[in-house]
């Protein structure tokens, strides 16, 4: 009698408290730009950060915006190199053409066993870049480090920025989008 009156009333006290209001999840290393800076390659102003980082490689986010009327990019490789160890895209978007109105965005994935570049202490690396910009080519080479920020972050469960809508959705182009359409190019000044 006295257990099924101590299990009444540990069920009672469990249903009775709220759950907690923050969570800490464990963070994990993850790649980073050192300084994101925007490079001129020809008609084409691209700046670019690493979006996701796992496991299993980098994601990163390209954004190509233009001054002039319109500016074709293909990027031709990407490739990141990490310690001793250098990995390529196995895709690269197609080809975009940039306008003054909206920056376009470009997705690339590189896989690679990224756990294994931490432990082996692989910490700094560069995202190589080989872009045609109107008629222009151009070699881009950015600094990269990867860096564990703590233990754990703290999240609020009832303020999650994560859940937010974005005010504006951005022109995403990854390796299985469609090419480029051909428009008029006018060769920018």
């Amino acid at each position: 009698m006295l257990r099924i009156a101590l299990v009444l009333f540990g069920i009672t006290a469990s249903v009775a408290t709220s759950a907690p209001r923050f969570r800490y999840p464990r963070t994990y290393a993850t790649w980073q730009v050192s300084a994101v800076r925007a490079e001129i390659a020809g008609c084409a102003e691209v700046k670019t950060w690493v979006g996701k980082s796992g496991k299993s490689g980098v994601g990163l986010v390209v954004e190509v915006r233009t001054r002039a009327r319109a500016c074709r990019v293909s990027l031709l490789r990407v490739s990141v190199r990490a310690g001793s160890h250098t990995f390529t895209a196995p895709a690269t978007p197609p080809a975009v053409i940039a306008t003054p109105e909206q920056p376009t965005h470009l997705w690339v994935a590189v896989p690679f066993d990224n756990e294994s570049a931490w432990n082996r202490g692989e910490r700094d690396g560069v995202v190589e870049f080989e872009l045609l910009a109107g008629d222009t080519p151009r070699q881009i080479a950015i600094p990269i480090e990867q860096r564990r920020n703590g233990n754990h972050r703290k999240v609020d469960r009832f303020h999650d920025v994560r859940r937010a809508e974005p005010a504006q959705q951005p022109n995403w182009v990854t390796p299985n989008s469609a090419p480029a359409t051909d428009v008029p190019m006018e060769r920018a000044q």
